[in-house]
């Protein structure tokens, strides 16, 4: 497992990914000191609804936050849910505003952190963001010690909130669409296209990215479909099980680099040599996974779907 040490450094090498989001920014050093939620308390419920403009499509397997002190953190009960809203403006009922949630982190979180240095929550889920509707990530938490954030006054993130003794469990806020929200982070992984000559006899270039995953193993696959996924707890890789996935797992020849490991910024090449015949107008897709040990299932990150079609 990777020492703490390591994993800051890695959210801190993040931030040169460019395809990677900060909200509203990415400068970890700038913004206040949290005001007035979350962390100034010992029980909230939080939600940070940011737009569009903010924040682009993809999956999202991770988020830091910042702050601007060197402490720790220590929390027992900490539910962290990512969800769309199609409305811009917040309800100040907390169900109205979760479609479609997903709990991507829950149980007890302890971490220490340096200061003005983005700091991953390490969530257990992903999250696939539509890059339409308005993203929402809720924080519910109780039996807080400690504390470091920085929020903005900008108009992304929003937060709409209940704070203090039973609001872990309310079901509406005191305070709505403040532009107040917590500085966030977001680190996608992703399939990136890097060109080549997707013809019958030609290439398709690829990169395998997870940019917080530097260092560790990826498999990659093929396959005909997207759908239905395949399942390692609660991630998806975005694959069929038919023949070509299973050809794309043998195959080291026709299918190069669809195993190894990342590089230090979280990068592995791969590339498909595509065989001669009829295959013009044949739609394939491609996902890949990465591996840590201390993880559920030994599975840290999963892709979001890529596909091309042979030209």
């Amino acid at each position: 497992m990777k020492t703490l040490s390591s994993v800051l450094i890695l959210c801190l090498a993040a931030l040169a990914a460019a395809d990677d989001v900060g909200v509203p920014d990415p400068n970890p050093a700038t913004g206040a000191a949290c005001e007035p939620v979350p962390f100034t308390f010992s029980e909230a419920r939080v939600q940070f609804q940011v737009s569009p403009a903010f924040v682009r499509p993809g999956r999202i397997t991770e988020l830091c936050f910042t702050g601007p002190n060197a402490g720790s953190f220590s929390c027992q009960d900490w539910v962290m849910t990512m969800a769309h809203n199609p409305n811009s403006t917040a309800s100040c009922v907390f169900a109205d505003n979760l479609v479609n949630p997903v709990v991507v982190y829950s149980g007890a979180l302890n971490y220490s952190y340096m200061a003005n240095q983005w700091v991953p929550v390490r969530l257990q889920c992903h999250f696939d963001y539509d890059g339409v509707r308005d993203l929402v990530v809720e924080v519910k938490f109780r039996g807080l010690i400690g504390g470091n954030c920085r929020f903005s006054s900008a108009s992304d993130p929003r937060a709409t909130f209940a704070t203090g003794p039973g609001s872990y469990t309310a079901t509406t806020a005191t305070s709505c669409n403040v532009n107040r929200g917590l500085k966030l982070y977001l680190t996608f992984t992703e399939i990136k296209d890097r060109g080549g000559n997707p013809v019958p006899g030609g290439d398709k270039r690829l990169e395998f990215n997870a940019p917080l995953d530097g260092g560790l193993n990826y498999y990659a696959g093929a396959s005909f479909a997207s759908a239905p996924g395949l399942s390692i707890g609660c991630k998806t890789i975005p694959l069929a099980l038919d023949p070509l996935l299973l050809a794309s797992l043998t195959a080291p020849s026709v299918f190069s680099g669809f195993r190894g490991t990342l590089d230090p910024q979280g990068n592995g090449p791969g590339v498909i040599y595509l065989p001669t015949g009829p295959l013009t107008g044949l739609t394939i897709w491609v996902g890949f996974l990465t591996t840590a040990a201390g993880w559920p299932n030994g599975v840290k990150s999963t892709s979001g779907a890529y596909s091309f079609t042979v030209q």
